[in-house]
């Protein structure tokens, strides 16, 4: 993997690879190889947010369906990022090191939590041909509303009425 280093620190609901990317703790669970003899390139589920804690063990049963079906599970720490352009381009360098590197599918089922919903669907919208499929739990789908402006303008570098403004362009 480019640049990519053992990250200790971070647990997974079941075993799997945890990895530094460009300063991002990011995870990849594969599912066995008899699952994916024939699968090539392997479908994956990408879920998010990765943040300290996520995914949980609550998350174990439903992760253990998608790897039984042949498709790996990965994600990356991008922190509190609410669907920012930095956080959307640290998305696009972890899309290519699991394509283009480790041989994932070039189309990945997005799967988002909460506020995994900012993250995720904001990079679908800049990257449709990336895209095999959206879900979620809870998506959490405007920054106005939930964590709200003040929260979220610092992650897209704005003042709030900037960010209130520009909104309609994230």
């Amino acid at each position: 993997m480019n640049d990519v280093k053992n990250t200790p620190g971070k647990q997974l609901p079941l075993p799997g690879e945890v990895f530094d990317l460009d300063g991002n703790t990011a995870f990849l669970i594969t599912p066995p190889r008899s699952d994916t003899a024939d699968v090539n390139p392997i479908p994956w589920v990408w879920y998010a947010p990765t943040l300290p804690g996520l995914p949980g063990a609550e998350e174990a049963w439903m992760f253990t369906q998608f790897l039984h079906e042949g498709m790996a599970i990965a994600g990356i720490d991008v922190g509190e990022s609410y669907g920012s352009p930095a956080g959307r381009a640290s998305f696009t360098a972890f899309h290519q090191e699991l394509t283009e590197v480790l041989g994932l599918s070039s189309k990945a089922c997005l799967f988002a939590r909460s506020r995994g919903g900012l993250m995720l669907y904001n990079w679908a919208v800049e990257h449709p041909d990336c895209v095999a499929s959206l879900a979620g739990i809870y998506p959490v789908c405007s920054p106005a509303s939930y964590p709200g402006a003040e929260t979220a303008e610092p992650a897209y570098g704005l003042t709030t009425d900037q960010f209130i403004e520009e909104l309609p362009n994230h």
